[in-house]
C-alpha cells in the first residue's frame, strides 16, 4: 500500500504588487474575492486546485515580509 505524500492546503502570499499577482492568478482561472476578517487587513482569497490561495497587500514602506 502506497502512503499519500504531503499536500498543499494554503498558500499565502504578501506582496507590494497585489494588483499584478491577483491579475496573474486570474488569468490562471482562479477566482478570488476580496475579504477581511475581524481587525485583520483587506485581502484577496480563492482557489487553486484544491488548495486555498490568500493574497495580502504589503506596505509600500521598506521592511521585510515575514520577521518570524
Amino acid at each position: 500500500m502506497r502512503m499519500a505524500g504531503p499536500t498543499l492546503k494554503l498558500l499565502f502570499l504578501k506582496t507590494r504588487q497585489l494588483d499584478r499577482l491577483r491579475a496573474f492568478y486570474q488569468a490562471l482561472g482562479s477566482k478570488l474575492a476580496e475579504e477581511k476578517h475581524g481587525s485583520g487587513p483587506p485581502h484577496y482569497a480563492g482557489q487553486v486546485g484544491d488548495a486555498v490561495l490568500e493574497i495580502l497587500r504589503l506596505p509600500d514602506e521598506g521592511g521585510v515580509a515575514d520577521t518570524a
